[in-house]
């Protein structure tokens, strides 16, 4: 009988853990209320960099009404300076307004303060010349400058730096080079999965120190510069190796704390007699930026969990900026789409549903998102072998057509409804929690009274031993 009622407490013990991590994943979603904006000053500052850029400038209108700015990550390194000018001509005749493309750290700075600038002269020439606005994403390290763990065998290039003074030394020399023709920086790419944080764990506050050190050192160079976050990837994980989207950004908010004076900043002195002359407004970011790709669902899934990996997913990365107090912040969907091909670890749908789905979510966008300040496809032209799954987010023309020209929502979006919480579904989680616990206290302490726990422990020393490494493996492989 005794055994029984062990395995029947432990089934409820069990029941209980599997029913928190659900809860902690998956929680109750509650209504987005509509938060007013007059418009945001870096969706203004986007529209008058087109307007400087572009020959057939739109007329001035107010920030409430201004457009979405539309764009795509582009991959120019892969072709010569005439096809360059040929794939930005057509991305700019197309109506998109900016092109977000990688430089990477390794081949610009191969050795310690040894620049080589051919290659990125040529492609930041060519874009701005096209009437686009570049983004530049600063990415990847070369190997002196990388971690021991991150060298050779194991080398991963997509790394970060052993120290983050590094990156800021390079970020700094590149916007003093071009800061007449970049204004947009983005600080690395996706640190919330692997492998783009190295062979280690992910570490948001760690990159929240290389995001702080290089943004300062961009703003010394240049004072107008506007910092964003790397593109977070989505995830519904959280442990070494991937951490949520929303989570990460949560503890981003956190580490903030730690920046909030220059002056009491330690990891900022190593940095300051080097970059900084004159302190710059310790802020970490201008803008968070997010990868709300559609995998296998429509726009027109509403549904708001931690689990699910859809579009309007990045409406709990802007409830979680607003918990924050960050409101007035602007967020970018850097890169979003639905890929087409069978093979793809994104989600597949038709090519009708890209184009019809690319379509529905720019118009939601513009029309139920004022927050959201610009929208990048995934990729124009990828620069990866054609059997890559990536390929199947590649910019066709029908595609492009469709995300500048998006009909009014109204005939593409039905209204949304998001999940609420009713008191009645709260109070009998609630309960249902409070019963459980109870029952399983009520259960231990009947155990406790029966079973001698010294002489136990005494006489099968080899059960307690593999139970303490059973709860250490358990913490070790989902903590966080």
């Amino acid at each position: 009988m005794g055994l029984y009622y062990g395995l029947f407490c432990m089934s409820l013990l069990h029941l209980a853990l599997l029913y928190a991590v659900l809860n902690e994943h998956q929680g109750f979603t509650t209504p987005v209320e509509p938060i007013e904006n007059a418009g945001s000053p870096l969706r203004s500052r986007m529209a008058r960099d087109y307007r400087e850029n572009s020959a057939s400038a739109p007329t001035e209108i107010a920030p409430a009404s201004q457009p979405l700015h539309l764009g795509v990550t582009t991959e120019l390194e892969q072709f010569s300076s005439a096809a360059q000018q040929q794939a930005l001509a057509r991305l700019r005749h197309g109506g998109l307004t900016w092109v977000r493309q990688r430089f990477d750290w390794r081949t610009i700075e191969p050795q310690p303060g040894r620049f080589e600038w051919q290659a990125a002269d040529a492609m930041l020439t060519n874009i701005v010349q096209s009437g686009l606005t570049p983004v530049v994403v600063l990415d990847g390290s070369p190997a002196w400058a990388r971690d021991a763990r991150d060298r050779a065998p194991h080398d991963n290039a997509l790394a970060p730096p052993a120290e983050p003074v590094t990156f800021a030394r390079f970020a700094g020399a590149f916007a003093a080079r071009y800061r007449a023709q970049v204004r947009f920086y983005q600080i690395w790419h996706e640190p919330n999965i692997a492998p783009h944080w190295g062979n280690r764990h992910i570490e948001p506050v760690e990159y929240a120190r290389l995001l702080y050190m290089a943004g300062q050192a961009i703003r010394a160079a240049d004072a107008d510069a506007q910092i964003m976050t790397a593109a977070l990837a989505p995830t519904a994980d959280r442990g070494h190796t991937a951490i949520d989207e929303i989570y990460f950004l949560q503890r981003l908010y956190a580490s903030a704390r730690e920046f909030d004076t220059v002056s009491s900043d330690r990891f900022l002195t190593t940095l300051a007699p080097a970059i900084i002359s004159t302190p710059a407004e310790a802020r970490l970011f201008d803008a968070v930026a997010v990868e709300p790709f559609g995998f296998d669902y429509s726009v027109l899934d509403s549904r708001q969990r931690l689990e699910l990996l859809n579009f309007q997913r990045v409406q709990l990365v802007r409830r979680a900026m607003v918990a924050a107090g960050d409101a007035e912040t602007p967020l970018w969907a850097a890169r979003f789409g639905w890929n087409t091909r069978a093979d793809s670890p994104w989600g597949v749908v038709s090519v009708a549903d890209q184009t019809r789905f690319a379509q529905q979510a720019v118009a939601l966008a513009q029309s139920q998102w004022p927050w959201l300040d610009a929208m990048g496809w995934a990729i124009d032209q990828p620069n990866a072998p054609a059997a890559d799954p990536i390929w199947g987010f590649a910019l066709n023309d029908q595609l492009l057509a469709a995300l500048t020209q998006s009909p009014p929502i109204a005939s593409t979006v039905e209204p949304l409804a998001v999940d609420a919480v009713s008191p009645q579904q709260f109070w009998l989680h609630v309960g249902l929690m409070a019963l459980l616990w109870t029952l399983i206290a009520w259960r231990i302490r009947a155990a406790w009274r029966l079973i001698n726990v010294s002489a136990w422990a005494y006489k099968f020393p080899a059960h307690v031993i593999i139970w303490v490494i059973l709860v250490w493996l358990y913490v070790a492989a989902v903590w966080p």
